[in-house]
């Protein structure tokens, strides 16, 4: 698989993940081609509940009735698994690559969102993949099967970042396939302005959706890396504007530290979890940083 880093393999299986789905993820990752993949994964005990009206009676365990005179409901993992949106930025500015990174921002963020996934589905989360622009969108519906790992690799493989970021509509949409115990993990670049950011945040409150938040960047961006006249074009729109840089070096740096604050305490000041990172960085470093201020 493309984008299952041979790293996180490592951090997987010190989490004990289950033996045979290792031994298929490690397979994958080293090019091994796969003819079958297990379809269903049976149900594992959790707990009883007292049985209430409107309760299905499908797991009603007859032989603790049968001892106690009372109903009581089986429930299975499966049963209290989070539905874990994957939703990954794949507009243009997301193909940005200076000369010291390794990825883009659109693959090295698409390599941290399949680290997770992996944990996730390790737990046996329902997970479901959401990649969006203007220009094209891919999905992957919500299961808990480890088999989602593949699929998710084999549909970001086909992806190509364009156009801009997706219009708040189809966000929306993607909003209501969400329920209860409902968690998104967003992965962008954050290049939006800040009612766009507002706007989401009033959906996901809305439908009371836990977020996550990975934003990734490269350090070219954090000033202007050239000097003297210069056309500045907007990779997303097409738009040009002619700059002196000298004239603007200051102010660009200065105002995109007052967007990184913002962007970092506007999330944090409503309890979602965030995390910045760039593409130069160690990826092991990274992956380590983003689960722990996501899991904490």
């Amino acid at each position: 698989m493309r984008f299952i880093d041979e790293s996180v393999l490592t951090k997987l299986k010190l989490l004990k993940l289950k033996s045979s789905e290792f031994s298929r993820l490690a397979k994958a990752a080293q090019g091994a081609h796969l003819a079958t993949i297990s379809g269903g994964r049976s149900q594992e005990f959790s707990e009883y509940k007292h049985y209430a009206q409107g309760d299905s009676t499908r797991h009603i365990d007859w032989k603790v009735y049968a001892r106690n005179d009372r109903f009581f409901i089986k429930r299975f993992l499966q049963e209290r698994a989070e539905r874990c949106l994957f939703v990954l930025d794949s507009s243009a500015s997301m193909l940005y690559k200076s000369r010291t990174a390794t990825f883009s921002k659109w693959e090295f963020a698409a390599r941290v969102l399949m680290g997770r996934t992996a944990y996730s589905l390790m737990k046996r989360d329902m997970c479901s993949l959401f990649s969006f622009s203007t220009t094209s969108s891919a999905v992957v519906p919500f299961s808990s099967d480890f088999s989602q790992i593949f699929k998710f690799d084999a549909v970001l493989g086909k992806v190509l970042p364009s156009g801009e970021t997706l219009p708040l509509k189809q966000y929306a949409n993607a909003i209501n396939s969400l329920g209860s115990n409902s968690v998104l993990y967003l992965f962008s670049d954050l290049m939006v302005g800040s009612d766009y950011l507002e706007r989401i945040m009033e959906l996901t409150f809305v439908k009371k959706i836990r977020m996550k938040v990975f934003h990734i960047l490269d350090s070219q961006e954090f000033g202007i890396p050239f000097i003297g006249d210069a056309v500045a074009v907007d990779v997303e729109t097409g738009k040009k504007l002619r700059v002196f840089t000298m004239d603007i070096k200051k102010e660009y740096e200065s105002e995109f530290k007052k967007w990184l604050a913002f962007c970092e305490n506007f999330f944090l000041q409503k309890g979602m979890p965030y995390f910045r990172a760039t593409n130069e960085n160690s990826f092991d470093a990274v992956f380590d940083g983003y689960m722990r201020a996501t899991e904490l």
